[in-house]
């Protein structure tokens, strides 16, 4: 990217996105973008199969630890875009585990239902939008 004020977030599990020919996030300028994250762990293998609840605990976890690496954390996700393969399993236990990850301001979001992630038995997964450390969340 020719902009000096963006670059490639890189931290500790970059071999899984570099695989994918993807990165796991971007910062430009104040704004960190995160690819989509699984429940995967950092031997690439899957965290909680049919394990909703597991899944999105290790989905976050692995946000985090992007988010962190860029330079900002859970508190100052401003967007998601969340993806599950069963919506009436993800619906029973969803908001309550949101609100383990969040306060208010809640993020902006969107929800959707899929029939297949790439990996084979993921049940979720969440792309995020944040700001960087020192900005404020009105």
């Amino acid at each position: 990217m020719g902009d000096s004020n963006a670059y490639r977030i890189s931290h500790d599990n970059d071999e899984i996105h570099d695989r994918s020919l993807l990165s796991a996030g971007f910062r430009v300028g104040n704004i960190i973008y995160i690819s989509g994250q699984v429940a995967v762990n950092d031997t690439r293998e899957l965290v909680g199969a049919g394990d909703f609840k597991a899944q999105v605990h290790q989905t976050f976890a692995n946000i985090k630890r992007i988010l962190e690496a860029g330079g900002s954390g859970l508190h100052k996700i401003v967007h998601t875009t969340t993806y599950v393969t069963d919506i009436e399993t993800a619906r029973k236990d969803w908001l309550d585990l949101k609100k383990q990850y969040f306060t208010f301001p809640y993020p902006a979001g969107t929800f959707v239902e899929i029939s297949r992630l790439g990996s084979r038995e993921a049940m979720i997964e969440i792309d995020v939008v944040a700001i960087v450390d020192g900005e404020t969340i009105a």
